[in-house]
């Protein structure tokens, strides 16, 4: 029951974690950017992936990225 309980603990934590993020994302006003941190933090596609699939260069996704992070 312990191992059961820790587990259900453990899920809980990461729902809430994950909500946070879809709601930072979804607050995001710049569309280009919001596609970039779904793709990165929801998908989990690699900064390659997105940018060719966005058309931005490789060292662009994460100047983009850090821009937001910092605000």
């Amino acid at each position: 029951y312990r191992r059961l309980k820790i587990r259900e603990d453990r899920q809980e934590k990461i729902r809430a974690a994950v909500l946070e993020i879809e709601e930072f994302i979804a607050a995001i006003p710049d569309s280009a950017a919001r596609q970039i941190f779904e793709m990165s933090y929801i998908e989990g596609k690699r900064q390659r992936e997105i940018a060719e699939t966005i058309g931005y260069s490789r060292g662009r996704i994460p100047q983009i990225i850090n821009q937001f992070l910092e605000d």
